[in-house]
């Protein structure tokens, strides 16, 4: 995975891990997934769902919280985020 801070990926416009194809066979090759998720890590879940970080991912982002809002983390999950 790729770890990245809530307010990095809110103040650097985060899109999804961006890895050449070859690179992507040798990660198959050694067992790892293609292509990266990014984890984050989020207390409040406040996402903007049209970002760059939801609409440009190629794999599900994992996101980490003591958050028990349980309206936003459906939220998240809809639009295709690992709670």
């Amino acid at each position: 995975v790729v770890l990245v801070g809530s307010g990095t990926i809110k103040a650097e416009n985060y899109g999804g891990v961006q890895i050449p194809l070859e690179i992507q066979q040798q990660r198959l090759t050694n067992g790892q997934c293609a292509i990266p998720p990014i984890a984050v890590i989020s207390s409040s879940l406040k996402f903007d769902m049209e970002s760059r970080f939801f609409k440009e991912a190629q794999t599900r982002p994992l996101i980490f919280t003591d958050n028990k809002d349980a309206e936003l983390k459906a939220v998240l999950k809809n639009a295709g985020a690992e709670i």
